[in-house]
């Protein structure tokens, strides 16, 4: 029990002095309120007094600059801004963004929504978690109502970025 206790406090003592907060552990869940949309898949949400950039986990919208890329970015920003949401972070990617599940106060999961609209893919490479089945359900009805992206003929946005090198 002494070793464990320990070990707990030498974890502590690591975050407190190099800055890694609580809010970026993986499976942390938080609440804060939506400052800022990036673009169709990442958000600012401020948690308290601190900024928290926030990749949505599991979808990839299309880039900024790539058709539907402009549409996918103001329906988020309709959707979240100013909203008080709660994100249950999964990962930290090599951008030092949260990885996470965005929650509505209605209990709606963001990702939910947008692929319900057609306007993101399911990022199979990454989407890991037993709620991709759901995703990609949604992704292939919206396909079939050729709603949003589905409208025309879209170029994946991980092939649009690799085009783009």
């Amino acid at each position: 029990m002494r070793e464990f206790l320990q070990f707990f406090l030498v974890i502590v003592a690591l975050c407190l002095f190099t800055g890694v907060s609580y809010a970026a552990t993986p499976g942390s869940a938080q609440k804060g309120v939506v400052l800022r949309v990036s673009d169709g898949d990442t958000i600012r949400v401020r948690t308290g007094k601190e900024e928290v950039k926030i990749r949505l986990y599991g979808i990839d919208a299309p880039e900024s600059t790539q058709e539907g890329g402009a549409e996918a970015t103001e329906f988020l920003k309709d959707l979240l801004l100013s909203e008080q949401v709660e994100f249950y972070t999964l990962d930290v990617d090599r951008y030092e963004r949260q990885v996470a599940i965005v929650v509505l106060p209605n209990g709606k999961i963001v990702q939910d929504i947008l692929l319900q609209t057609g306007l993101v893919w399911v990022y199979t490479k990454y989407c890991k978690v037993e709620r991709c089945s759901d995703w990609k359900r949604m992704e292939k009805q919206a396909k079939n109502k050729k709603i949003g992206i589905w409208a025309a003929n879209p170029v994946p946005p991980w092939d649009w970025r690799k085009d783009k090198r």
